[in-house]
């Protein structure tokens, strides 16, 4: 090994024990959230005959906690200085292309990206974003004319990936001129065979079988870091070590300028000391779980205690007795020896009571039970919102930091995107609410942009909270900001148009005519039923002679506290014939059908 490339690889080496030393307590304590969520939290030996509740509430923290950020789709917009029609469209295009790449790359991995990373930012407090630009895709660029039969060059395959890194691969240090990190190292064990499959064969393995290189692991370190070059800028370099050997680089990276790996925090405190970075919402659940777990398991201990209650039994020379071993164990005791549980003094302290004391010390610190379905089931729009507020303004600032973390990985995104494909056509697809899209465009096509994320949590309880507050506020607020408010209703004036439609689809008036419609269609057809029904209808209502007088009257607009305000304003009188809305159809219809119960059909 040359000299050069010892000093470069000694040098990264011991940048990577650097911060893998300043690291050390903050992924301790990833570890510990780990194991609680995964239920495999208890340290100590359990005593002899001890058996453990090992209780899901952490698990049950990060599952509510990620569904409530990932229940919603992701909403990107693209912003331009410049507001225009064409504008508008560009935007859209910049838009789709970044959901394209989150699902592209999903799809590849079969996963689901963007759960991944909530859900390593909920439970471990802070996850990595990488995206780099995969140069292999060059080989499947394309030549085809457009549809002005200009030429162009086209991906077969989208060159940019993006990978979730878990923060307990992760070891950055702070202090960067470009960004936030001066250098981000990723390392994990791999096999010396999965190595190989994609560096190649390396020497230093040849004497091994290939079980060997199966079973036998070394560390795999991906560095990313910033250095300064001679004529006093900074650029961006890459190099990996395996086994503590330089496999390639460090080498300048063109086209990137900025480090590709986006940390992405739950709850950031600082940013100097790592064991401020990124508090995860385990953090105040895990001390009360343990104390609850405790308790539990002492009741457990004291339960099986009285169940399985010892007889005591005292004999002159302590030789023991035969007792049938359905009561249980004998204890002997000799002349004179005596052996009793203590008594509490006063008044025991109540189990149930400390156990509703400590789970309400674990609801204060993550989610009350109304989040989790529980609690009363008639509750008030404000009730739910008021039991709820808790839990929103807990992830208020983890849906903020993902927000803008997310709009750091689309600025380092097109960036790479403008640098490799400036004119390069790029082909991605995806599926919005359902409707599936396919989009391509080039580096250009993004210049001017910068993109916003917005996550839109859905909380538990929320329809019926907006429901309950649309139905409690209807006398103070009108009918059209109830729905824009708390319906979700962008276009109330559409949606009253609607309603009134709905209405006049159900006036008696409207039934009546759809039934003599559909009777004279039977008719036609040779139905004789429907023949004798519509000429008892047309003769006057079967028989019953006479022409019909007007339909009770209805209830004025102003009494009808049921219909929308706007509804009300419509209507202005009841016309002359007309049944009240919701009112049965006309008595006359019913009165011939029954009439005809019992005659033959055809």
């Amino acid at each position: 090994m040359a000299d050069d490339q010892m000093s470069r690889e000694g040098d990264l080496l011991e940048k990577f024990y650097r911060a893998k030393a300043k690291c050390s307590k903050w992924h301790g304590r990833i570890k510990e959230h780990e194991q609680f969520y995964d239920l495999e939290h208890y340290s100590d030996a359990s005593l002899p005959g001890e058996k453990r509740i090992t209780l899901t509430k952490a698990t049950n923290v990060v599952d509510l906690a990620v569904g409530i950020l990932t229940a919603n789709e992701l909403t990107i917009q693209a912003v331009s200085p410049e507001e225009s029609e064409s504008i508008k469209k560009e935007a859209s295009l910049v838009e789709q292309f970044l959901d394209g790449v989150i699902y592209i790359n999903s799809e590849r991995q079969e996963t689901d990206l963007r759960y991944d990373w909530t859900f390593y930012q909920v439970r471990d407090g802070a996850v990595g974003l990488k995206t780099v630009w995969d140069n292999g895709f060059d080989k499947t660029l394309r030549v085809e004319a457009d549809e002005e039969g200009a030429q162009r060059a086209v991906y077969d395959h989208l060159p940019l990936c993006i990978n979730v890194l878990p923060a307990k691969y992760l070891f950055p240090e702070p202090g960067g001129k470009l960004g936030r990190w001066k250098h981000v190292f990723y390392a994990i064990e791999r096999s010396i065979d999965d190595m190989e499959r994609e560096y190649g064969p390396m020497e230093k393995y040849n004497s091994m079988s290939d079980k060997q290189k199966e079973t036998k692991k070394g560390d795999f370190i991906d560095y990313w870091g910033e250095v300064q070059l001679p004529d006093g800028s900074w650029a961006i370099e890459n190099a990996t070590l395996f086994d503590n050997r330089l496999l390639d680089g460090p080498r300048i990276m063109e086209g990137y300028s900025e480090i590709p790996i986006t940390m992405m925090f739950y709850k950031p405190i600082g940013h100097v000391n790592p064991e401020d970075w990124g508090h995860s919402i385990l953090r105040p659940v895990m001390g009360m779980v343990k104390e609850l777990e405790w308790r539990i398991n002492r009741q457990t201990r004291l339960l099986n205690v009285f169940a399985n209650m010892p007889l005591i039994a005292r004999t002159r020379d302590g030789r023991p007795i035969k007792v049938d071993s359905s009561f249980g164990d004998v204890v002997n005791l000799n002349e004179g020896e005596d052996i009793a549980f203590p008594v509490w003094p006063g008044t025991a302290p109540d189990f149930k009571d400390q156990m509703a004391m400590v789970a309400t010390e674990i609801a204060d610190a993550s989610f009350p039970a109304v989040m989790y379905g529980e609690g009363p089931s008639a509750a008030s729009g404000y009730a739910l919102s008021q039991q709820g507020d808790a839990g929103r303004i807990r992830l208020t600032q983890p849906q903020k930091q993902q927000e803008r973390s997310l709009a750091v990985w689309a600025r380092k995104t097109l960036t790479l995107l403008r640098n490799f494909a400036p004119e390069y056509t790029v082909e991605v697809y995806g599926d919005k609410s359902g409707a599936p899209y396919s989009q391509e465009l080039t580096g250009q096509d993004t210049m001017g942009f910068r993109v916003n994320f917005q996550l839109k949590p859905q909380f538990p309880n929320d329809e019926t909270r907006k429901v309950a507050m649309s139905t409690q506020t209807k006398d103070t607020l009108s009918a059209e900001t109830r729905m824009e408010k708390y319906l979700g209703i962008q276009q109330p004036d559409q949606e009253t148009t609607r309603i009134l439609r709905d209405m006049a689809r159900k006036h008696p008036m409207m039934v009546e005519y759809q039934m003599m419609a559909l009777f004279r269609e039977l008719a036609g057809e040779g139905d004789e039923a429907a023949r004798m029904v519509l000429e008892r209808l047309e003769q006057g209502g079967g028989g019953q002679g006479g022409p019909r007088g007007p339909a009770p009257e209805g209830p004025k607009p102003e009494q009808s506290p049921g219909l929308p305000s706007a509804v009300r304003g419509a209507v202005t009188q009841q016309e002359q014939g007309f049944a009240p809305a919701g009112q049965e159809p006309s008595e006359d219809v019913y009165k011939v059908v029954n009439s005809m119960q019992g005659v033959p059909m055809g």
